[in-house]
């Protein structure tokens, strides 16, 4: 999944990307279409009946023939009988505009709720095609553009079908107004539309890579404004203390800066037509009267009927052309995110093959021979081999950036080796089903992921079925309920984003309690009592400690203190695993960089 957008992007079939975006949902398309012909028939056909209506205002009694829709017309007329015929055609009128009314209303209604039903699944879809995407090509992508991407881009590309499909209900309405003039007089419309054409077809050309260059930029500038403020408040203290709120917010008004340029730019263009219309339906309006006065040399008197009928539908064809120009224009802006939704639906997830039940890391797990080494990066592990026993403390050390934490990632499969196989009880790991693998492993990190929920909420998040009772034990073990029971909400205190309104210590407690509750086969601690106080350090070690007499537990960290009770050391280095005795560990430490 990428939120870029091809170097080409004109080169990109619209329908293309509707096709590929609306699959499941061209049933509803069509019901729109139908209701959209429906309503715009109804108006055509009530602007037909201003020519009888005129005719009998002006001519009572004759029904003048002459062309297909006066004719018709003039039969319609003559079933009413002549004395009620004007109220009747005034109620006919008013019939005929009330259930176009009925249907404008039923199509706005059923283009919303379509619109918001589509970008809610886009939403869910791009959620779950990242979630789902494989880890690392995830991690490597800024916060910013991918919440961009989820929330932003697919918000942009559900406006632009709802551009789209008022665009179709436009090009409609055109359709049937242009048949009723063809109707009436044919000559007169082939004449205004040889004059339309024309300047539509070149101002059409002319704004196409506007819109184009205009969507792209818009596109970019969003991805790197959420980037700087994603990054900015997720790194707020490094912020004040670095003292850089002047530089990171100058950065954000270029950027808006450059917006706001693209964006004038591309209203003035696009507003051109609808704020041209008085002129545009004087110029055509005029240019008929004279089309069919001089040219064809109808009288005026003759012509009224014709020519109020022109002039109301000319009033509705200017508008709806103009509306189509510049909704074209939104549309065009709008096809980089399709493209980024296109390309979010079609993510392949990760690819974790294995299906057998996985019950536990009874027999121990073995690294045979691992080799891994991401696209474009150095190698991490060459032929790496160690071995994590079924119960007792195992320690990983070494320098930073040697690949201690990425061990762990291979354990639960976040990532791949590109070569050798890790064994649990004699079996590859690949055999078994990654979710009922990753419910068997507790991971504590020295920066825990806490959730914006309730301390209850954020405890339950890997067990929801857990009683009361059983959380409250585990939050006793982690020692939490000492600082929670002292709170006026207790358990449902909300934590605010990330648990920020908790202390470093306190949130290491309670990841380790919500870890604790999911009762797990393998525990993991990654740089656990890193900047922690004395009092979590010690809670935490000792639990430590009590696990591993019954689990298989791993530790990764650089002080000699904190591993000090491990059955077994490894040193990471150089892609390899080398096994050390506790004595070494401080004199090889002392002779790496950290």
């Amino acid at each position: 999944m990428s939120g870029t957008v091809n170097s080409n992007p004109a080169s990109r079939s619209l329908r293309q990307l509707l096709r590929f975006t609306l699959r499941g949902y061209w049933p509803a398309v069509g019901a729109l279409f139908l209701l959209m012909l429906f309503t715009y028939v109804m108006e055509g056909i009530g602007f037909s009946l201003v020519i009888p209506l005129l005719q009998a205002m002006l001519s009572p009694g004759e029904l003048a023939g002459g062309n297909v829709l006066q004719r018709a017309l003039a039969h319609l007329s003559g079933l009413i009988p002549q004395d009620w015929r004007i109220a009747g055609l005034l109620g006919l009128l008013i019939i005929v505009f009330s259930l176009k009314s009925l249907g404008l209303i039923a199509a706005s209604g059923l283009t919303r709720w379509f619109v918001t039903t589509l970008r809610m699944n886009w939403v869910v879809t791009a959620f779950l095609a990242t979630i789902r995407a494989p880890y690392s090509e995830v991690a490597a992508r800024p916060h910013g553009e991918t919440l961009q991407n989820i929330i932003g881009e697919t918000e942009t590309a559900a406006r632009g079908v709802l551009l789209v499909i008022e665009a179709a209900a436009r090009a409609i309405q055109i359709t049937v107004l242009l048949t009723i003039l063809l109707l009436a007089n044919w000559r007169a419309t082939l004449f205004v539309l040889a004059i339309g054409a024309g300047a539509f077809a070149l101002s059409w050309r002319n704004t196409g890579r506007l819109s184009i260059n205009a969507g792209t930029t818009r596109q970019a500038i969003r991805q790197r404004a959420n980037d700087v403020v994603s990054e900015s408040i997720t790194g707020l203290r490094t912020v004040k203390l670095l003292d850089i709120v002047g530089s990171r917010t100058k950065q954000l008004r270029q950027m808006l800066r450059v917006s706001r340029r693209v964006d004038a730019r591309f209203e003035v263009v696009s507003s051109l037509p609808s704020n041209m219309i008085d002129l545009i339906a004087a110029v055509l309006g005029s240019a008929v009267i004279i089309f069919m006065t001089v040219v064809l040399g109808v009288r005026i008197e003759e012509a009224i009927p014709t020519t109020a009928l022109f002039g109301l539908v000319f009033m509705r064809l200017a508008s709806a052309s103009g509306y189509l120009f510049s909704r074209r224009l939104h549309i065009t802006t709008s096809v980089p995110s399709l493209w980024v939704v296109r390309d979010m639906m079609a993510t392949v997830p990760e690819q974790t093959r294995g299906s057998a039940p996985f019950t536990g890391f009874t027999g121990g797990i073995e690294f045979e021979d691992i080799t891994l080494q991401p696209p474009g990066r150095q190698t991490i592990f060459d032929g790496l081999n160690m071995r994590i026993a079924p119960f007792g403390l195992t320690a990983i050390v070494g320098p930073s950036g040697s690949g201690k934490t990425t061990l762990v990632d291979l354990i639960v499969r976040l990532r791949e080796p590109d070569h050798g196989r890790i064994l649990v009880g004699g079996r590859d790991i690949r055999e078994f089903d990654v979710r009922s693998l990753r419910a068997c492993v507790g991971y504590l990190s020295q920066d825990p992921q806490l959730f914006n929920g309730t301390i209850a909420e954020n405890l339950l998040l890997g067990r929801p079925d857990a009683t009361e009772a059983d959380m409250l034990q585990a939050a006793s073990r982690a020692h939490v309920h000492e600082f929670v029971s002292a709170m006026e909400k207790g358990y449902a205190t909300p934590l605010g984003r990330g648990g920020l309104l908790l202390s470093g210590g306190q949130r290491q407690r309670l990841a380790l309690a919500r870890e604790l509750l999911r009762d797990p086969d393998l525990y993991i601690f990654d740089e656990p009592t890193s900047a922690l106080d004395q009092e979590t350090e010690a809670i935490i070690g000792e639990l430590i400690n009590e696990l591993s007499r019954a689990h298989p537990v791993v530790i990764i960290s650089h002080r000699p203190d904190v591993i000090s009770g491990a059955h077994v050391i490894y040193r990471i280095e150089r892609g390899k695993a080398v096994e050390m005795s506790l004595p070494e560990f401080p004199k090889v430490s002392a002779g790496s960089a950290p």
